[in-house]
């Protein structure tokens, strides 16, 4: 219990020691996080969504059309 507490206590200094590098890039990343996720993250999902399932697709048909099976329209 001892040994917990005492390397908890390091952990604390570390981070106390550490903070004020970290707290500032931490905090811009967090607010720029949660300013996408509440204006355009539904929008880029759905976005990203389309265009992956678009990609997909068009392979998908692209590779059923040629013979080989190859991942270009290039079969000479």
């Amino acid at each position: 219990m001892s040994s917990s507490r005492a390397r908890n206590h390091q952990d604390l200094v570390w981070e106390a020691q550490h903070f004020k590098h970290f707290h500032r890039r931490y905090v811009k990343h967090f607010m720029i996080r949660s300013y996408h996720s509440k204006t355009r993250w539904r929008q880029l999902r759905r976005e990203c969504h389309m265009n992956i399932f678009s990609y997909l697709y068009l392979h998908a048909t692209r590779i059923k059309s040629t013979p080989r099976g190859k991942w270009s329209d290039n079969n000479e």
